[in-house]
């Protein structure tokens, strides 16, 4: 869906933004008449004070751009594609993704979920007692080791990444996203950073139980950084009762079912996403339909 030209445009233009700074010493602020921008609530929420920001060199990726104007927080995900941890066992997973995110529009965020890893928190969490607070973090830390994996996946060689992408990178904060997005990589969201990065400042509350799993998280950070479209990828085709497809939206009144395959937090974030699609990247991985739980 045109998704390389569009990338490689972003990457050039943030290329020429970074060559102006070299060459003057620094940006207009945000807002000065003269730079003709004013800072965007994604920007806001992306930390930035309207001031030049000066990057550090992101440790997932040392040849990130250390100097990136403002404007470019505006180039950042379009998408959040969030993989089902029982996913994690599929051998072909990083192929499937590669030909998810090719059929998406605009640059993509990947956010992987606990399984396994999260399962063995569940079993400390029932044989040690640990407090909700406590097993709720810990299951948060498991998403970073799984975005380790995936991203190390989606960067192997042997034809499962298209030649025109530049990759995949961990993202450890909304910035680090937005240089991603720039140079034409999928970023992996390392989902404990990025929390702690917004901590109070955060859009959507979460509570720190076990109501609250990935599902959840992905959607607070797509609320939070107004990113326009969420896709859940799950082992399972989508409850026939929440599902939305396009030419029915506007007839669609029916509940979705009372047992969904996401976290009971779910529900409560998802009136405020813009777009939410439900893939089965197991069984019909081609299949992408819009849905909406009640």
């Amino acid at each position: 869906m045109g998704s390389a030209p569009d990338r490689e445009l972003r990457y050039n233009l943030s290329a020429f933004y970074r060559r102006e700074l070299s060459e003057s010493g620094k940006a207009p602020k945000s807002g000065d008449p003269r730079s003709g921008l004013q800072r965007s609530s994604r920007q806001r929420r992306a930390g930035y004070s309207g001031e030049p920001d000066i990057y550090r060199k992101s440790l997932s990726n040392p040849e990130m751009p250390t100097e990136v104007p403002d404007q470019t927080i505006d180039c950042g995900p379009r998408c959040i594609v969030k993989v089902g941890g029982s996913l994690l066992d599929l051998p072909d997973l990083p192929i499937r993704l590669w030909e998810l995110i090719g059929r998406l529009e605009g640059p993509v965020a990947v956010l992987p979920g606990g399984g396994p890893a999260a399962d063995v928190v569940r079993d400390w969490a029932g044989r040690f007692e640990l407090t909700e607070s406590v097993a709720h973090w810990l299951a948060v830390d498991s998403l970073s080791l799984t975005a380790r994996l995936v991203c190390d996946l989606l960067n192997r060689e042997g034809g499962s990444r298209p030649s025109t992408n530049a990759g995949a990178s961990i993202a450890s904060s909304w910035k680090d996203a937005c240089r991603c997005s720039v140079r034409g990589q999928v970023s992996v969201l390392d989902a404990r950073s990025l929390l702690r990065s917004i901590d109070d400042q955060f859009a959507v509350e979460l509570p720190e139980s076990w109501a609250v799993t990935s599902d959840s998280i992905a959607a607070a950070l797509a609320i939070h950084f107004e990113v326009p479209q969420l896709v859940l990828c799950k082992s399972v085709g989508v409850p026939s009762d929440g599902l939305f497809r396009d030419a029915e939206l506007r007839d669609a009144e029916r509940a979705a079912s009372a047992a969904l395959p996401v976290d009971d937090w779910f529900r409560h974030v998802a009136s405020r996403l813009n777009e939410v699609r439900w893939c089965n990247l197991r069984t019909a991985p081609s299949d992408c339909v819009r849905w909406r739980p009640a």
